[in-house]
């Protein structure tokens, strides 16, 4: 995670005090101007975070949620778009989603940039340690003065309780990113309180590559079977398909996929198709291990009974699909024989 993420830098944050949660408590303390930040201050805000995402787990949306999180994070990578009012809405939200059992701190919505690509952190961190904060007047309203008290640094005394990290995306349901929570200590890593991910961030754990790959897959081919009339274009896209999965691409995009390979209303009616049977169409982390078997060669199976099989390669080569004209496929094989018999 840290070399994924080396790239990763602070470029301006703001800064909300979330109180314990308490009966007829009044609720967070607002700014109403970002923090002003020095070089250090960012420096000691990025590897902050950075420390905390060593402990991170991808995550994507769980559309079921509901929480205004997901569409104030996409607001921040409007152009011009402000931090104060999407952050204010954000403290409000984790007030009301924790317990009174989730102890007081800061929240902070940060801007920052990864690889030149704009990216969002929400943090949730202690409020006592190496960082003093004072609520103070400035102009344009309430704002928190940031102090980097350099001679506690280097104790690590200031926790990051929870980090949601989110690079750019265009549409909620496109979010994804790595988020970490150290209140659950070290030797889980992949468990997050359910407030945070879920109430809070609207979020859900993704599934491991394999199970998102096979997923896929089995829906691809469904699609295939099902929806895919003409016996030339089914030929083709399972062609086009085995030849995706084995390739040494590391990620796979299904809507990349269909407008290269499908044809006219096939490409639309494929994506509608994975949505409809709970496949997330985004890119994903390609990992063939379940599916090692089905992918080594491409088949046909007639109503018949009669089978047709061989390696895409010496398929693309040897055999031809076509529609006869009565609505059925004609399958020609061209080669020498080698032998006849089981």
């Amino acid at each position: 995670m840290a070399t994924e993420l080396a790239g990763f830098f602070v470029d301006e944050l703001i800064l909300h005090e979330v109180p314990q949660r308490t009966a007829g408590g009044a609720g967070p303390s607002l700014s109403d101007v970002p923090s002003t930040l020095t070089d250090d201050l960012r420096g000691y805000f990025r590897e902050k975070i950075l420390q905390s995402l060593n402990q991170g787990v991808r995550v994507v949306r769980d559309p079921t949620i509901s929480t205004p999180v997901p569409d104030e994070i996409l607001a921040q990578f409007q152009g011009g778009s402000s931090l104060v009012q999407p952050s204010q809405t954000m403290a409000r939200h984790l007030y009301s989603a924790q317990t009174r059992v989730n102890p007081a701190g800061l929240l902070i919505l940060v801007r920052g940039s990864l690889q030149a690509q704009p990216v969002c952190v929400v943090l949730k961190l202690e409020k006592e340690g190496a960082v003093r904060v004072r609520r103070q007047q400035v102009t344009g309203g309430q704002t928190y003065q940031i102090t980097h008290l350099d001679d506690l640094t280097l104790h690590n005394r200031t926790r990051v309780f929870k980090t949601g990290f989110f690079p750019k995306f265009d549409r909620v349901a496109r979010m994804s990113g790595v988020v970490a929570d150290e209140q659950r200590g070290y030797s889980a890593p992949h468990d997050v309180a359910a407030f945070f991910l879920s109430t809070f961030l609207g979020c859900k754990l993704r599934e491991d590559s394999q199970v998102i790959t096979r997923r896929f897959f089995d829906m691809a081919q469904q699609f295939i079977n099902d929806r895919v009339t003409a016996p030339e274009n089914k030929a083709a896209y399972e062609l086009a398909l085995i030849a995706e999965m084995q390739s040494q691409s590391p990620q796979f995009d299904p809507r990349h996929f269909a407008a290269r390979h499908l044809k006219g209303k096939d490409a639309k009616g494929f994506l509608d198709y994975l949505e409809g049977g709970d496949v997330e169409v985004r890119v994903f982390d390609k990992d063939t291990k379940q599916i090692e078997g089905q992918i080594k060669q491409m088949a046909i199976e007639m109503v018949s009974g009669i089978r047709v099989s061989g390696p895409r390669e010496e398929w693309k080569k040897s055999v031809d699909v076509s529609e006869r004209g009565d609505g059925g496929a004609r399958v020609t094989v061209d080669g020498e024989i080698k032998r006849l018999g089981r």
